[in-house]
């Protein structure tokens, strides 16, 4: 029982260190900050076959579109330029490859998504790969990886959580996929639509709204550029829901080979430098529901072993009760055993000096009786003494021939008819023999 429990105490306690490993991880990762100082600078050469390289030679200039209201991923300035996480990532891909860049002066999304169905431009160079696109474009790996927040008015003490979005009020942008998809996942939304994220959270800053849903990185740039003081994120909604990919038109196969190597090549140093400029230097929300869903799954493990450590001590008390049971049944029998023996003992004692009596009377009958015991083959097993006294015949060659002794009076015919009757088990009725003694009278036997 000791042992179980230690077996017990130790799947507990390893069950409640995982919860914790898992919740200290779950808080590193939400107050991780991107500032970090970034490391020393590594830069890895972009290897390109022969037939790349010709193909970039002939192919120059490449021309490359980039969103230009979607900060601080890619948007255009005061100066009028394009600049962000996805402009720098591509210039210093332009840098690698030694190629040149001409960018196209659309900026308006469904402007410069057109402009590439009509082969107006190569690239595209943030694009969210989904299935119907893929019939036009071929994509790389993502390289820009955007999280979906929940952003509240400082004010808002209720609004922690994903799930307590029903029934509000939530700005969503205009024509942007996710916003259908939020409408879907929560019918009871009221809609508050606008062109911009910057209007998106000028609407929560101003109450017009209790949230709105952004791009987390999105959000800190607009926030720090347009003084918002008011607003703060609570939430994750969704973790790298929309990563964006380089998008390259599907005839042009070498250029989106080309572009996969050299952002292969990117070292991490390289995109902590980019990252360092453009990402948040405050922590993360706090993502309740992961939290709670893993302490649910804690809590779960733990009823369970509370369960199993209850059906433990329940089985343990049912084996002590049957063991108890078990060890005064056992003392009742042996002691029935040993009062068995007594008596078997006693009254086997009494049997012999029954038989002893018995046989003595018999044995002191000199002329008119004598005793005898067969089996149930019919074998003499005794034979009284006093045999010898009526019939002359010495008791033991007699037990081995009576049958010789019987004269061939009709009465004896019967003889082995009532032996039979009496070696099953029946008691024969009275009848008389004849024998012959050993100087050849005859005797009427009973």
């Amino acid at each position: 029982m000791l042992s179980i429990r230690k077996k017990i105490s130790k799947i507990i306690f390893f069950c409640s260190l995982i919860a914790l490993s898992l919740l200290l991880y779950e808080k590193y990762l939400l107050f991780e900050e991107k500032n970090t100082t970034p490391q020393k600078l590594v830069t890895n050469p972009v290897k390109l076959t022969d037939e790349e390289r010709q193909w970039l030679d002939t192919h120059q200039p490449i021309r490359i579109a980039f969103d230009g209201s979607f900060p601080p991923y890619s948007f255009i300035n005061e100066s009028g330029e394009v600049e962000g996480i996805s402009f720098d990532t591509l210039q210093l891909i332009s840098q690698k490859l030694n190629i040149k860049f001409e960018i196209d002066k659309r900026t308006q999304w469904n402007q410069i998504y057109q402009a590439a169905l009509d082969k107006e431009v190569d690239v595209i160079a943030t694009m969210v790969k989904r299935p119907e696109r893929e019939f036009q474009f071929l994509f790389t790996r993502p390289y820009v990886f955007k999280s979906l927040v929940i952003v509240t008015h400082d004010s808002n003490k209720q609004l922690k959580q994903r799930s307590q979005l029903s029934g509000k009020t939530v700005a969503l942008i205009k024509g942007y996929q996710y916003s259908e998809n939020i409408l879907k996942e929560f019918p009871s939304i009221t809609p508050f639509y606008v062109d911009t994220m910057h209007d998106a959270l000028e609407a929560v800053e101003t109450q017009q709204v209790d949230a709105a849903i952004s791009y987390f990185a999105a959000t800190y740039y607009i926030q720090n550029k347009y003084l918002l003081s008011h607003i703060k994120v609570v939430a994750f909604y969704d973790r790298n829901s929309a990563n964006e990919s380089i998008a390259i038109r599907k005839d042009k196969p070498v250029l989106a080979g080309i572009f996969q190597k050299a952002l292969e090549s990117i070292s991490e140093s390289e995109v902590q430098v980019i990252n360092s400029k453009w990402y948040p230097p405050i922590r993360k929300p706090i993502d309740y529901e992961t939290i709670r869903d893993i302490v649910s799954v804690f809590v779960v493990i733990l009823i369970i072993l509370v369960i199993w450590i209850g059906q433990i001590k329940y089985q343990s008390r049912k084996l002590k009760i049957t063991k108890n049971e078990l060890l005064l049944s056992n003392q009742e029998l042996n002691t029935l055993k040993d009062n068995l023996e007594v008596k078997v003992d006693q009254r086997t004692e009494q049997l012999k000096q029954s038989e002893q009596k018995y046989r003595s009377l018999v044995e002191n009958l000199r002329d008119e009786y004598f005793f005898y015991k067969h089996d149930l083959e019919g074998v003499f097993t005794y034979l009284s003494p006093s045999f010898s006294s009526v019939f002359g015949y010495d008791v033991e060659y007699g037990m081995k021939n009576f049958s010789s002794f019987l004269s061939d009076h009709k009465d004896n015919k019967r003889v082995s008819e009532y032996t039979n009757l009496a070696k099953k088990g029946e008691t024969p009725p009275a009848y008389e023999i004849e024998v012959i003694d050993q100087n050849g009278e005859r005797h009427r036997l009973e």
